[in-house]
């Protein structure tokens, strides 16, 4: 199961000692790739700076039940593993995905917050509506459960720029962090956002899911079908599958306009052990760093694959899958 990448930088003051010890503890790392475990769920990447030289770790947060070649992969690109899970309560077949508690709000060290807000910076933002650290947040296990939607209220989608989620049902901490970062709130129908939107960049996503698009073209978005469908008829087929959300369209109407480009795919053909189908958000994760979207398995094995390299090259961004494995939530 791989989950989309989430940045966190972290500034700290360490002691000569402990500086050592990062220095040698990195460099076995990076020597010995076996050290790692293995397939990625999410990328959670640390960068730990101290007065003398910048010391990067970069930290993949992984699913416990992960398999072996992504992981040995990421290992082999001087990522550092962390195993996640399983959350007690949740079902097996995803109580080990850390997107239900954590959320990757915005990458980068340079955070903007609303200047009326009473939210100054990012340690007193942490003070106040959890745990964050720059660009990630991280909610409350405890809090969740297996009922919907106890379990989704983290599982929000950042790009970066836009905050996507059923809003109603979002965490309270979590809302209050992409408020005061000036993310675009936009709401959705859908509540496991993470698990259905890829992210690409700030402004493109993919998504099987037709009341997500429906939301960002009601935003000025632009939508990218599959199939035949395009133009108006597109449009119209969009909006028919919103008839019993439509409140979601006339309010983003309202509020804000994006320039957010959405490749709309084919559900299914992921793999999700304990369900019928997994989910194109789960299966992928944005390596920044590398400028790389990476796929947990063979992209050619899904019928919008070539659709999607497409797509995903056209804003600039690269691809890294796995011939022969089946995609896998």
């Amino acid at each position: 199961m791989l989950r989309n990448t989430i940045l966190c930088s972290r500034t700290i003051n360490i002691t000569l000692v402990r500086r050592i010890f990062s220095c040698i503890l990195q460099f076995l790392m990076l020597r010995n790739a076996i050290l790692c475990s293995r397939t990625i769920s999410a990328l959670v990447l640390y960068f730990m700076n101290d007065d003398l030289r910048t010391l990067k770790r970069n930290i993949v947060r992984v699913s416990a039940i992960a398999e072996t070649e992504l992981k040995d992969y990421l290992c082999g690109r001087g990522f550092e593993i962390s195993e996640f899970g399983p959350i007690a309560g949740l079902p097996d077949g995803i109580a080990c995905h850390p997107d239900l508690v954590y959320c990757r709000l915005f990458h980068g060290d340079n955070t903007a917050f609303e200047s009326n807000s009473p939210i100054k910076d990012l340690a007193q933002l942490s003070s106040i509506t959890g745990s964050i650290d720059r660009g990630l947040f991280r909610g409350d296990a405890r809090r969740l459960s297996a009922d919907y939607p106890e379990d989704i209220i983290y599982n929000a989608c950042s790009t970066g720029k836009y905050f996507l989620h059923n809003l109603k049902y979002t965490a309270p901490e979590l809302l209050a962090a992409a408020k005061a970062a000036r993310l675009e709130l936009i709401d959705i129908p859908q509540g496991y956002a993470k698990c259905s939107i890829a992210v690409v960049s700030e402004n493109a996503i993919i998504t099987y899911d037709r009341g997500i698009a429906a939301a960002i073209e009601a935003t000025g978005g632009k939508i990218l079908a599959h199939g035949n469908a395009s133009g108006s008829a597109l449009s119209a087929n969009l909006h028919k599958t919103m008839s019993s959300h439509i409140d979601f369209v006339k309010t983003n109407e309202s509020r804000i306009r994006t320039a957010i480009s959405v490749l709309l795919i084919e559900p299914g053909h992921i793999n999700l052990p304990g369900y019928n189908t997994g989910f194109i958000g789960g299966c992928t994760g944005l390596d920044f760093i590398h400028n790389e979207l990476i796929f947990n398995g063979d992209l050619s094995l899904h019928p919008d694959g070539d659709r999607i390299r497409e797509f995903v090259e056209s804003h600039g961004v690269t691809i890294k899958d796995f011939p022969g494995h089946p995609l896998t939530d």
